[in-house]
């Protein structure tokens, strides 16, 4: 067996300088690398015909991508949408690629196979593919709530949740009403505006007093008696500003203000989820009817 000859220390030292010589500064560029100790060349990277190869099975995806109309992240490319556009990316996804295919199944069983057009049709409920992530969702929920085109248990029901009793009535702000309502009727023109008034006065509060908790809760996320005593100092501080905004009796708006503290306390900041709708309509209705002070 011939073994390859060893070109030692020495001779690895001059192979580098060799190299460097050859390959180091522009004047080089252009030279020549002799070889010694029967050395060979051989090719580092992938060869140009190789990398065409590449490109073009990329290309192959996009081709079928394009012939059935979906995105080409969807068939496995490296272009993959960014977090960032991922809501658009769906969206054109549903829009462009499922909703064409939806539409001719829609119309074919309704030609085909419903027999009284008038009474029953067919259609594929495409939300969940459109769903944004929870904060986004859970904002679009408030405001159909709130505005009252929705009842809570048609927001359970979208979230797969059970119906719950009591959440099957529409909720209605305050400071609206329809003009054929009777109980309105009887509200004087003043009426109305006082409240409307306490209504904005309200959820200024309740605004203020969300925002400054939010705040202080990541702060003394595992501080509980930092948390406690933070709690007790602010709504000390909250009472008089509940008190001058809603110009409540002053023992009432530190009785509120304790059992707003109680309930972060003992429930926590997710007992907030509710109050931009339930607490301000409770401080609107303080506002307009205080009880009297003993």
């Amino acid at each position: 067996v011939i073994q390859p000859p060893q070109i030692g220390e020495e001779g690895t030292k001059h192979l580098r300088e060799s190299i460097q010589s050859y390959s180091a500064g522009l004047e080089q560029s252009q030279g020549v690398l002799v070889l010694e100790e029967d050395m060979k060349v051989a090719a580092i990277g992938i060869k140009p015909e190789e990398a065409q190869l590449l490109a073009s099975r990329d290309f192959g995806v996009e081709e079928v991508a394009r012939w059935l109309n979906l995105p080409a992240s969807m068939l496995g490319t490296a272009k993959t949408p960014t977090y960032a556009s991922h809501a658009a990316f769906q969206l054109d996804l549903v829009t462009y690629s499922f909703r064409p295919w939806v539409s001719r199944i829609e119309a074919a069983i309704l030609r085909d196979l419903v027999w009284a057009p008038d009474l029953y049709f067919a259609e594929f409920l495409l939300d969940a593919l459109l769903r944004a992530d929870p904060a986004q969702r859970g904002q679009f929920y408030h405001y159909a709530i709130t505005d009252g085109w929705m009842t809570r248990n048609e927001v359970r029901q979208k979230e797969n949740m059970n119906a719950a009793d009591g959440l099957d009535e529409f909720l209605e702000p305050l400071n609206m009403g329809r003009a054929s309502d009777e109980s309105r009727r009887a509200v004087g023109p003043q009426d109305g505006r006082a409240t409307l008034l306490a209504h904005e006065a309200a959820a200024r509060v309740v605004r203020k007093e969300i925002a400054a908790v939010q705040k202080a809760a990541q702060r003394f996320a595992n501080d509980g008696a930092g948390w406690a005593a933070w709690l007790r100092e602010f709504y000390g501080e909250h009472a008089g500003f509940v008190a001058s905004s809603l110009r409540l009796p002053a023992p009432v708006a530190r009785e509120y203000a304790a059992r707003q503290g109680t309930r972060l306390e003992q429930q926590g900041v997710g007992v907030m989820a509710d109050w931009e709708w339930t607490v301000v309509g409770e401080l609107a209705q303080l506002a307009l009817e205080p009880p009297q002070a003993a």
